[in-house]
């Protein structure tokens, strides 16, 4: 299916706009060739294989936010394949530099999306996680919400409690100059 648009991400359509740069007035006003639209991405996301590079994926997924953040923000996704299909990919060990399987959100199978370091780092390899960087899935959150998905972030299903393990040395000169200071702090 060919499209006119210069995007380069997509694997099922052919933006023509790189071939024919100079003849956008044919194939848009006389030949009808439709734009980039959310069908066109919604098209590429239900024909995702396992195999297919997680670069693949991510763009995409970059792209539907940006497209409903610029052109269509009351777009009802929860009536997509986005719910249904297996879309998301899933790293559950930490040995795989791409991801283990596609998940769905209706799935059985539960999986979480780690939105701070602290959390990926933690739960790598004990949890099944989206295989996105936390840049990224900080960067889709509202598109993650907008799809259901905001009871999955570890940032909300964790709690942390510190626990000191071995002895606790006190910096010595930090406590004196705290203490030395303690009848301001007080008041």
């Amino acid at each position: 299916m060919c499209l006119w648009d210069d995007r380069d991400i997509l694997q099922y359509h052919f933006p023509i706009m790189f071939l024919y740069p100079s003849c956008e007035r044919l194939f848009r006003n006389i030949l009808g060739l439709p734009g980039l639209s959310i069908e066109h991405l919604l098209f590429e996301f239900q024909y995702f294989q396992q195999g297919d590079p997680l670069r693949y994926v991510k763009e995409l997924f970059i792209h539907l936010d940006d497209f409903i953040k610029r052109v269509n923000r009351s777009y009802p996704l929860k009536a997509t394949p986005l719910s249904t299909l297996n879309v998301y990919p899933i790293r559950e060990t930490d040995n795989q530099p791409e991801y283990d399987r596609l998940g769905s959100i209706s799935s059985g199978a539960k999986w979480y999306i780690a939105d701070r370091p602290h959390l990926l780092e933690s739960f790598t390899g004990i949890l099944p996680l989206l295989a996105f960087d936390t840049e990224t899935n900080l960067l889709l959150q509202k598109l993650f919400t907008k799809l259901g998905l905001d009871n999955r972030f570890l940032s909300h299903c964790s709690e942390g409690n510190a626990l000191t393990k071995g002895e606790v040395a006190l910096h010595q000169e930090f406590t004196n100059v705290m203490r030395s200071k303690v009848e301001f702090m007080m008041r």
